[in-house]
């Protein structure tokens, strides 16, 4: 029986209040990612622990993808990638204000794109690479952030009054830019897994602002400054936590590219990644290592992790 009376609100009164506070187009991300075959696990309203106050508060959604490269059995490495997402339901544009750059930026340039928990190649060799970041050249990368040759620096909105737009960043680094960064480090902190001790372990992160709106760059150059409308666009922010300023890349997706992000940008990355990680398996053998560099200067860690590989591959020197 329908109890409804004249005052209740009616099925499109609820949808239009509920799409005014941004919860439809949360859930629409959530399912989008939940949908999607790559993800090991997709949540919603995630706590998260703000480092400044210790008060707990939520990102709205936190996709997560991990995969062996290679055998496991060999103790080959571990990759994974968050992707964390702020949404903002607003059909009013973006700006993201920056430069055109090189596309080659490398991964160590950023606190939260490419975090080593156990790098072998870290333990302190005198020759050979010094860590996989090198091994993984991000000029040669597929997907690669600033593949597009832009490079942001500040996010603006644009805001219609009186007939015109207006630029105006008020809250956006508040309301936008801190969460991403506050529950970015959060997770990074805490991942969502850790394989075993012997695995070299590499997370990979992606915090991105999606936005109904239209999102555009402007680059400032040495002429006239160029307007483009793009799917997705990189921000990079420098931020200190006191005793050291810290630099965080983040991005402004469309939701209606959201799965060509996933697919053609964050994914695409990852598998990079992967195939590079893949392509250098020797690199991921204590026994390797050793022959051809000798003992690094942290040997007691090698030597637990010689240890740990030996137990779970059989292979003996």
């Amino acid at each position: 029986m329908d109890s409804k009376t004249a005052t209740d609100p009616t099925n499109e009164d609820i949808l239009s209040a509920l799409d005014q506070t941004g919860f439809l187009l949360e859930q629409r991300v959530y399912r989008l990612f939940e949908e999607h075959s790559s993800f090991d696990d997709v949540r919603i309203s995630v706590p998260y622990t703000d480092p400044d106050t210790g008060k707990s508060r939520e990102i709205d959604v936190v996709a997560d993808y991990g995969a062996f490269v290679g055998d496991r059995n060999m103790a080959c490495p571990w990759v994974s990638a968050d992707i964390i997402v702020e949404c903002k339901n607003t059909d009013n544009p973006f700006i993201v204000v920056g430069r055109d750059v090189a596309p080659e930026a490398a991964l160590y340039r950023f606190d939260n794109v490419y975090v080593p928990v156990f790098d072998p190649l870290r333990l302190g060799w005198n020759r050979g690479p010094y860590s996989a970041a090198f091994l993984l050249n991000s000029g040669s990368l597929l997907g690669r952030a600033f593949e597009g040759g832009f490079e942001g620096n500040q996010l603006v909105r644009l805001n219609r009054q009186s007939g015109k737009w207006r630029a105006d960043n008020n809250s956006v680094y508040d309301s936008i830019v801190m969460p991403l960064i506050k529950a970015t480090v959060s997770l990074m902190e805490k991942p969502s897994y850790e394989p075993e001790d012997e695995h070299p372990t590499y997370h990979l992160y992606f915090p991105i602002l999606v936005t109904n709106g239209p999102v555009y760059t402007v680059s400032i150059g040495q002429e006239s400054p160029s307007v483009r409308r793009v799917p997705w666009a990189p921000v990079v922010r420098h931020l200190s936590d006191g005793t050291k300023t810290k630099k965080y890349l983040i991005e402004v997706v469309e939701f209606s590219q959201l799965e060509n992000y996933i697919n053609e940008r964050a994914l695409r990355f990852v598998h990079s990644v992967e195939q590079t990680l893949a392509s250098k398996a020797r690199m991921f053998n204590p026994f390797w290592l050793r022959k051809q560099y000798g003992d690094p200067s942290r040997i007691a860690e090698f030597e637990t992790w010689l240890d740990l590989f030996s137990k779970r591959t059989g292979i003996r020197e």
